[in-house]
C-alpha cells in the first residue's frame, strides 16, 4: 500500500512538473509610489548599435541581444533587427516570477523588470526588458546600463528603488 501512494505522490509530482514547466507571472508595478517617484517612466533611449530583438520564451518578454540569437539555445526566439538610433520609450515596470526548478517544492525566481516600447521602424509598438537584475549579467543583453542605450535627455536614468 505504502509503495502505491509513494507511486501516485510521484505521479502527481511529474505531472504538475510538467503542467507547470515554463510557468511565468508577471505583476504591474507601475503604479507602485516607489516607481512613480523614481522619474524612470517616459524617459526615452536610443540604441547605440543593431540589435536582435528575441522573446525568451521563460519570463514571457522581449529582450534586445548584442548577439546571435543561435548561441541561446532553444527557449530564446529571434524576432528580428532593431537598427542603431532606434527610440525606446520606459513605459512600466514589471515583478516577472519564473518557475526554475522541481523538486519536491517549485522553486521560483523573481525579478524587477524595466519595459520600454519601440517606438518607431519595422518593431514599433513591441515592449522590450530594457533593466533587470536578470538581464544585467554579461553583455549579452542590451540594457540602460550597459552601453547600448543612450538618454535621449541630458538626465541619466535614476535607478529605481
Amino acid at each position: 500500500m505504502s509503495r502505491w501512494l509513494i507511486f501516485k505522490g510521484l505521479s502527481a509530482a511529474s505531472v504538475a512538473a510538467v503542467v507547470c514547466s515554463g510557468c511565468c507571472f508577471h505583476k504591474d508595478l507601475t503604479r507602485s509610489p516607489a516607481v512613480q517617484s523614481s522619474g524612470i517612466l517616459g524617459q526615452k533611449f536610443s540604441t547605440t548599435r543593431d540589435l536582435e530583438l528575441v522573446y525568451d520564451e521563460r519570463s514571457e518578454i522581449n529582450l534586445l541581444a548584442t548577439e546571435s540569437v543561435n548561441i541561446f539555445g532553444s527557449s530564446y526566439r529571434r524576432l528580428g533587427l532593431v537598427k542603431a538610433n532606434t527610440q525606446l520609450r520606459v513605459n512600466q515596470v514589471a515583478r516577472i516570477t519564473e518557475l526554475f526548478t522541481w523538486m519536491v517544492l517549485p522553486g521560483y525566481y523573481t525579478w524587477d523588470c524595466t519595459l520600454a516600447q519601440i517606438e518607431v521602424g519595422p518593431q514599433a509598438g513591441k515592449e522590450v526588458a530594457v533593466d533587470g537584475n536578470l538581464i544585467q549579467i554579461g553583455d549579452v543583453f542590451a540594457t540602460l546600463h550597459g552601453g547600448f542605450l543612450t538618454n535621449a535627455a541630458a538626465n541619466s536614468p535614476r535607478a529605481i528603488p
